[in-house]
């Protein structure tokens, strides 16, 4: 939604008219509303959270999740493919890089 919301406005000339075909207007606009004021709620809520237990110095992270649901968002698409693609291959993380070699 993020991907067809800024293709929208910024390519409004040569998208828009695509794009609006696909929804109708009112739709389209309470779905960027939403979109928009929706995810800009979450973010509050996080900071507010920060604040309510006086983490005041970690508030700025609280910008960073949209990235963190970008993240999750790719993650879970490797994992479809992989599940179709490499149904036996499991991905191990490897642990201990940290102690001194014994």
């Amino acid at each position: 939604m993020w991907v067809i919301t800024i293709s929208y406005f910024v390519f409004r000339g040569v998208l828009g008219p695509i794009i609006e075909s696909f929804y109708l207007a009112p739709i389209f606009y309470m779905a960027v509303f939403s979109l928009v004021i929706g995810n800009f709620f979450y973010v509050y809520n996080y900071m507010i959270g920060c604040a309510k237990r006086e983490q005041w110095d970690i508030i700025k992270y609280a910008f960073l999740v949209p990235f963190y649901w970008l993240m999750i968002s790719l993650a879970a698409w490797k994992a479809l493919w992989q599940l179709f693609f490499k149904p036996h291959y499991w991905e191990k993380t490897v642990h201990g890089f940290h102690l001194e070699n014994k």
